[in-house]
């Protein structure tokens, strides 16, 4: 279970990091508000951990989820990263 959630963070990593950098680019860039930009993150960050959970699930036999489950811990997964977001 464990070795479950180390494999799908690191696998959704490198697209955590395009689903935070995306919008902080377009709100520096003057082309979203904050509000706008915090609400991108969370669509874009919530499915890239959603979607590594996905993977993760598929490739392991022995650990079984259900789309329900994995799309509730990436959005809590989301909402402890979200604070950042708005601080910055």
């Amino acid at each position: 279970f464990i070795l479950f959630f180390i494999i799908a963070s690191a696998l959704s990593y490198p697209m955590n990091i395009i689903a935070g950098a995306l919008p902080k680019a377009l709100e520096r860039n003057g082309k979203i508000s904050k509000n706008t930009s915090a609400i991108i993150f969370a669509v874009l960050d919530s499915a890239a951990t959603f979607s590594g959970f996905c993977i993760v699930d598929c490739l392991m036999p022995s650990v079984s989820a259900n789309a329900l489950s994995l799309a509730v811990i990436s959005v809590i997964f989301m909402l402890l990263e979200v604070k950042d977001i708005k601080n910055r």
